[in-house]
């Protein structure tokens, strides 16, 4: 694909106007943080072609486990993060100095197992997670803008699930320790010296590299049996690497043009994780804007806000402002900054223009799927984001039940999704 230069400028202004509006006109540090946390994800995810769901539906559509093995690697970075930050108080090292870390420990429950099953089905129909609905905006337009919409809708239908089902959504089958509703690996490693995180952090190596070679064993039978397919955004990225070493590019094209591949998305998806554990003290989630939105949406509509709230049980839901919002704030950083990715490599018109066709069936899955994975997210407490990564490098076990679960709804969904598409 021909870079088109123009574009390049284009990049460099839309950041600027973006980061002067965020410093002169969002209401705190804090949410400006969130505004640049968003603002690098999307860049990283457009940039290196990187989505959470295709851990799954690339690995069962072309054979390929690549992205699945880089994600487990960015599980391992993160998950090494979340130990240099947590294990040991800031307490220790000044008493006066208090620091709690947000840690997304979920309970082990029957709607960790559905709730997981139905987004991987969900996000199979809609060909993208949270984050790559975003993302997505600025490729496939029409099908992520309608996916986003039902998304949300369905996040504020299943909302007064826990309280309407707290045994099976909210009260955890299983507890590591009497404090704690889930299974948290550092209550199982106290002796570690590192209050835990160091036993805690080897178990998610040992798991992630069990993935890892499970992905290694599951691609070599997909290239033995020739059903294997090279995926070209891959292989477009190993072989840009030799730009960098190419005199005839000029700095920018060496530097900022090419796409990253999957291993440099990983790494840069770390680096976003360390910002975010730096400046919220919290790990990360995605799908709780889409709610927001959708019931912004809603009241806009005629819906009022008593009764949202009444039905929400959150009185305070759609008090804020989309700008006042911090995860709203995120999330729309995360979509701008796909955009500016796409801009600054001189590629976003033929991007966006490539995916502004969609057929019926197209239409249909992605309103499914979006419903699906919005209903699922008040089932299992969140999205490849919140109820996968953030619980994993949280170091909590049902993050790796959410991904095992979330797996075998997406190959469901794609057997489906194959047969309706032809």
């Amino acid at each position: 694909m021909k870079n088109n230069k123009t574009e390049y400028i284009i990049a460099a202004v839309l950041l600027a106007v973006v980061l002067l509006l965020g410093i002169t006109q969002l209401a705190s540090p804090m949410h400006l943080a969130r505004l640049v946390i968003g603002l690098g994800s999307g860049y990283v995810l457009a940039r290196a072609s990187y989505g959470f769901a295709g851990t799954a539906n690339r690995s069962y559509n072309t054979g390929s486990t690549k992205l699945m093995r880089s994600f487990m690697m960015l599980i391992i970075l993160a998950s090494l993060v979340t130990v240099f930050f947590a294990a040991v108080p800031a307490s220790d090292a000044n008493p006066e100095f208090a620091v709690t870390y947000g840690h997304f420990i979920h309970p082990i429950t029957v709607g960790t197992f559905v709730g997981s099953f139905i987004f991987g089905l969900g996000m199979s129909f809609a060909g993208g997670c949270a984050s790559g609905v975003l993302t997505d905006l600025s490729t496939e337009f029409p099908k992520a803008l309608l996916a986003l919409l039902f998304f949300g809708i369905g996040f504020v239908i299943s909302m007064p699930f826990g309280k309407k089902f707290p045994s099976l959504i909210n009260e955890s089958m299983v507890k590591s320790s009497e404090g704690v509703n889930g299974v948290w690996f550092p209550d199982l490693f106290k002796f570690d010296g590192m209050n835990g995180y160091l036993g805690a952090f080897l178990l998610t190596v040992v798991l992630a590299g069990i993935v890892i070679k499970l992905a290694y064993m599951y691609e070599a039978k997909r290239k033995q049996n020739g059903t294997y397919t090279p995926v070209e955004s891959e292989e477009a990225s190993e072989k840009a690497l030799l730009t960098l070493v190419d005199s005839k590019k000029s700095f920018y094209e060496r530097f900022f043009t090419r796409p990253w591949t999957l291993w440099e998305g990983a790494l840069g998806m770390t680096l976003m994780y360390v910002a975010l554990m730096g400046f919220t003290k919290s790990a990360w989630g995605v799908s709780g804007a889409f709610g927001f939105w959708a019931a912004k949406l809603l009241n806009l509509f005629g819906v009022s806000e008593a009764a949202l709230a009444n039905y929400t049980g959150n009185p305070d839901f759609i008090k804020p402002t989309i700008f006042t919002h911090q995860q709203s704030v995120q999330d729309m950083g995360i979509i701008l900054g796909a955009f500016i990715g796409l801009f600054s490599m001189g590629i976003l018109v033929k991007s966006f223009k490539s995916g502004l066709k969609i057929s019926g069936k197209q239409a249909v899955l992605a309103i499914i799927g979006g419903l699906l994975m919005g209903i699922s997210i008040g089932i299992s407490k969140g999205c490849n984001a919140g109820g996968l990564f953030s619980p994993i490098v949280s170091f909590s076990l049902s993050g790796w039940i959410f991904l095992v679960f979330m797996t075998l709804g997406a190959v469901v969904g794609n057997k489906v999704k194959n047969r309706v598409i032809k």
